[in-house]
């Protein structure tokens, strides 16, 4: 969907930058985001120079990421507003400009956001390329950036966050209040280590599309993805369990 509505964009582009980003704002949500500026950038069977002998695909590429720069500031501002803020009504909770009653409910809030975003990875970027939901047959073309071969980068910068997230650096995170309760220290560590060891994983592999398709061993990826279920259920499970939350949904349960 998204290389054929891009190739359609292209077909259709206009000189006027102004006309193209409103054309693009009211676009299938195909060509909006970075998969969508990929398909432009590494389209299938074709030499990256032959690329500019097509204005089109620069006007759509310009429209697509002036869009996309638009989402993301919105969505800075709805997170650091100073009064409003997404990030000010998590540590204002029980206030009256809080969606928060308590801190259990922006607990549960951020440790669940940290649970998806892990069953993401676990499931749709390497469960699925690798066969685990498909009868162990291998996907190749369910793999993220499978164009520019970035599918173990993004994983790792996604493990890199969920870390900074989990520890909030310097500041007083969700790992300091773990290691305030009884039991907390070592479950912290645990999930500390896991970290480390997926990045690891994810930072040694070779790019995991073409891997597939040439049916190289496989037994690396399986590691990695082992060791972001076990992450998973560490957070979703033992620290849920230790801060009386609810960890979310599970990846598997089809809702």
């Amino acid at each position: 969907m998204v290389g054929s509505q891009t190739e359609s964009q292209i077909r259709q582009a206009e000189p006027d930058a102004t006309a193209m980003e409103a054309r693009i704002s009211k676009a299938t949500v195909a060509v909006h985001g970075l998969p969508a500026v990929e398909a432009l950038l590494f389209p299938d069977n074709a030499k990256p120079m032959a690329l500019f002998a097509e204005p089109g695909r620069c006007q759509v590429l310009a429209a697509i990421t002036a869009n996309l720069e638009d989402s993301t500031t919105q969505l800075a501002t709805a997170w650091s507003e100073q009064d409003t803020g997404y990030a000010q009504q998590l540590s204002r909770y029980a206030s009256d400009d809080s969606e928060f009653a308590d801190a259990d409910a922006a607990l549960s809030v951020v440790l669940s956001s940290m649970v998806q975003a892990l069953e993401s990875i676990n499931g749709s970027k390497l469960g699925w390329p690798l066969g685990l939901r498909a009868d162990g047959v291998p996907q190749p073309f369910r793999v993220e950036s499978r164009r520019s071969l970035h599918s173990l980068e993004n994983i790792k910068a996604n493990l890199v966050g969920l870390e900074a997230l989990f520890t909030a650096g310097e500041e007083y995170g969700l790992e300091d209040y773990l290691r305030s309760l009884q039991g907390g220290s070592a479950i912290a560590d645990s999930v500390l280590a896991k970290f480390k060891l997926a990045q690891k994983q994810a930072a040694d592999l070779k790019p995991l599309f073409p891997a597939l398709q040439a049916g190289d061993n496989l037994d690396s990826y399986h590691e990695l993805h082992q060791t972001t279920y076990e992450l998973t259920e560490l957070l979703g499970e033992k620290v849920a369990a230790l801060l009386g939350v609810s960890g979310g949904l599970n990846f598997n349960d089809g809702d």
